[in-house]
C-alpha cells in the first residue's frame, strides 16, 4: 500500500495546478463552502500540491484554508502547548499586526522578534501558531501557509486558539 500511495502521490504531482484547482472548487461545492477568489485556491494548490496521495483527500487536508478549525490535535496540544504559549502567542499576534506588508518574510522577522525578546528559541512559537490557526501539527511551511491566510484570518485564529486550547490540555 506505501509503494501504491506513493505512486498515486507522483501521478497527482503532475496534475497542473489548474486541474487541481478545478477538483478543489468541485469538492467545496459539495460542502457549500466558499472562497474568495481562484488566486486564493491556486496559492493554496501550490502549499498542499505535494502534501496529497490522492484527489478525493484534497479538501480533506486543506480544509483549514477556508474554514476555522473547530478542533485542535490532542496529541499536538500534549507536545507542543507550553505554559508560556498563550503569552508568546498574544505577543506574536501583537508584532504580526504592526506589519504593512504580510508577506511570509516579515511574518517569519516578526516570530523570530518574539521568539528572542523572550529569550525562546523559534519553535516554541511556529507549532503552538500552526496548531491554533490550523488546528494540526503538520502542513505546508508555517510562514507561506499564514500569508495565504492573511493577518486578519490568523490573528483571530490566534486569539480563539489561546481561547480555547489551554482548556484542552490534559
Amino acid at each position: 500500500m506505501k509503494k501504491l500511495n506513493w505512486i498515486n502521490s507522483e501521478h497527482i504531482a503532475g496534475f497542473s495546478s489548474e486541474k487541481l484547482v478545478e477538483i478543489l472548487k468541485s469538492q467545496l461545492a459539495e460542502k457549500s463552502i466558499e472562497y474568495t477568489d481562484d488566486s486564493y485556491l491556486f496559492n493554496v494548490i501550490e502549499l498542499m500540491k505535494n502534501r496529497i496521495h490522492f484527489s478525493h483527500e484534497l479538501l480533506k487536508v486543506c480544509e483549514y484554508f477556508f474554514q476555522d478549525p473547530d478542533t485542535f490535535d490532542a496529541q499536538v496540544i500534549k507536545k507542543r502547548w507550553k505554559a508560556d504559549s498563550e503569552k508568546l502567542l498574544l505577543e506574536f499576534c501583537q508584532e504580526i499586526s504592526k506589519l504593512s506588508s504580510f508577506d511570509s518574510g516579515d511574518i517569519e522577522s516578526a516570530l523570530r522578534t518574539v521568539a528572542e525578546r523572550n529569550e525562546a528559541g523559534g519553535g516554541r512559537i511556529i507549532h503552538p501558531v500552526r496548531l491554533a490557526v490550523s488546528g494540526v501539527g503538520v502542513g505546508p511551511g508555517l510562514f507561506e501557509m499564514l500569508h495565504v491566510l492573511g493577518k486578519e484570518t490568523v490573528i483571530r485564529r490566534l486569539k480563539t486558539g489561546v481561547e480555547k486550547i489551554p482548556s484542552l490540555k490534559q
